[in-house]
C-alpha cells in the first residue's frame, strides 16, 4: 500500500535514497559498535560464523576478513531485512551479547535497527516490537491503527498466553520471510492456544462444540461462531498444518488479511475477559 502511494505523490526515488540510507547507516553502526568486543574476543567472528551457516553462505578466509559486514551488504533491501531479522534472533540466543539490560550488546543492535526505520525521511513500511522475552521482531506495517491494536497490543497481551505469543509472533515473522501459508498456520494456532487456555481444554477450535462453547464462556453473541468457523476453514484451505490443498497458492495479501482478522478476534477475546 505504501509503495502505490508514494508512486502516486511521485516520491519513488525518495525510496530508494532512503532504503540506501538505512542500509548504508545501520551497516556501518553495526559493524563499528564496540560492545561486540568482550576481553579481547570479537564476537562478530562468531556472529558471522554463525550468520553465514543461518543465510547459507559459505564461511571462507575472505568473509572472515570482512566480518559481518560482508553477509549484511546485500542488493536487495528484503534480503537484508531477513538477515537482520535472523541476526536480531541470533544475538537474542547468545547470554554473552543478550544479557537482558538495556546496555547490552543486542539492546543496542536492537535500538540501531528501530532507530534507523524511524528516522528514515521516507517511511520505509517496516517497524521493530521488542517483545522482550523474545527476539524483537522485524514486521512490515500496515495500516498504522490496526498494527497497533491487533498486533503490538494483542502481543502484549498474549503475555498471559505463552503458547499463543509463540504462534502470532511466529506468524508475523512467517509473513516477514514470505512463508505466507506458514503465517497464517500460525495465526489460526494462535488463535486456537488462546481458546484451550480459557476452556482448561485440548478440544480442537475445528469442533463445533469447541466452538460454541468458546462462544458461551465469553456470553458473546452467536454470529460470533461463524467469524471463528470461516477462519477455520480457511486455516483447512490454506494452511500447512492441515495440508491445505492451497497452502502453495496463498498469497500475501490473503496472509496479511487473515493475520490481522485472527490478530482483531484475540483482540475482541481480550477485551471480552478484561471487561
Amino acid at each position: 500500500m505504501l509503495k502505490s502511494i508514494y508512486k502516486k505523490l511521485g516520491i519513488e526515488v525518495d525510496i530508494q535514497s532512503s532504503k540506501n540510507i538505512f542500509i548504508n547507516k545501520s551497516i556501518n553502526k553495526i559493524v563499528n559498535l564496540k560492545v561486540f568486543h568482550n576481553n579481547g574476543e570479537n564476537i562478530f567472528s562468531r556472529l558471522t560464523f554463525m550468520l553465514c551457516n543461518e543465510c547459507g553462505v559459505k564461511y571462507s578466509p575472505l568473509i572472515e576478513y570482512k566480518g559481518i559486514n560482508s553477509i549484511l551488504n546485500v542488493n536487495k533491501f528484503s534480503d537484508l531485512l531477513v538477515r537482520l531479522q535472523i541476526l536480531i534472533n541470533l544475538s537474542f540466543s547468545d547470554k554473552e551479547i543478550n544479557s537482558g539490560q538495556s546496555n547490552s550488546p543486542y539492546s543496542i543492535l536492537v535500538s540501531i535497527i528501530a532507530v534507523g526505520f524511524k528516522e528514515s525521511p521516507v517511511d520505509l513500511g517496516y517497524a521493530v516490537q521488542d517483545n522482550k522475552k523474545q527476539p524483537a521482531t522485524i514486521y512490515k506495517k500496515g495500516v498504522s491503527f490496526l498494527d497497533e491494536k491487533v498486533v503490538l497490543e494483542v502481543l502484549d497481551w498474549l503475555e498471559n498466553f505463552p503458547k499463543a505469543k509463540n504462534n502470532y509472533s511466529d506468524a508475523i515473522k512467517f509473513f516477514l520471510r514470505k512463508d505466507y501459508a506458514n503465517s497464517l498456520t500460525n495465526s489460526y494456532s494462535a488463535l486456537e492456544s488462546v481458546a484451550k487456555q480459557v476452556l482448561d481444554s485440548q478440544a480442537s477450535l475445528d469442533n463445533d462444540r469447541t466452538r460454541n462453547h468458546l462462544i458461551s464462556k465469553l456470553n458473546l453473541d452467536n454470529e460470533w461462531e461463524k467469524v471463528l468457523l470461516h477462519l477455520s476453514r480457511v486455516s483447512h484451505e490454506f494452511s500447512t498444518r492441515h495440508g491445505g490443498n492451497n497452502s502453495s497458492n496463498c498469497t500475501e495479501a490473503q496472509a496479511e488479511f487473515y493475520l490481522y482478522q485472527t490478530g482483531a478476534y484475540l483482540r475482541l477475546i481480550s477485551r471480552t475477559i478484561l471487561n
